[in-house]
């Protein structure tokens, strides 16, 4: 979830998400949840269905789970390894599904190894599709 959110951020322009730093950077991540604060003006998109969900699956099989963290409240991706541990603490996802209020160690994304192998082989066959189909 923490990439879809990313990919609507900042990997497409315009973005279809907003980063809430950007528009309420004096206030507390804690605090975005307390408030009703004002809803930042969707940008129009013209893109299709599908430039999306090819587009998260390049952005999925390209992101980096082991070295790179992403920020949803900045919209960013940093290197995970030169975060300091009481700000990699502060970007983690509470979550109740969780027993330590904590998202899944990126050491759990070996787990899904086979399953992006298979998927990567997908996308590439679709983008070998996508590339004959736009030929003369």
């Amino acid at each position: 979830m923490n990439l879809l959110i990313h990919f609507f951020q900042c990997a497409i322009s315009p973005p279809i998400l907003s980063s809430l730093i950007r528009f309420y950077p004096h206030l507390d991540p804690l605090q975005y949840l307390k408030n009703d604060l004002p809803k930042p003006i969707q940008p129009e998109s013209t893109q299709a269905m599908a430039f999306f969900l090819f587009g998260f699956f390049t952005c999925y099989f390209q992101f980096d789970l082991q070295n790179q963290a992403i920020s949803i409240r900045a919209g960013n991706a940093y290197n995970r390894h030169q975060i300091d541990e009481e700000s990699t603490k502060k970007m983690r996802i509470s979550n109740l599904w969780f027993t330590n209020w904590e998202a899944p160690s990126p050491a759990s994304d070996v787990e899904f190894a086979p399953f992006r192998a298979s998927c990567k082989k997908f996308l590439e066959s679709l983008t070998s599709l996508f590339e004959l189909s736009s030929r003369p």
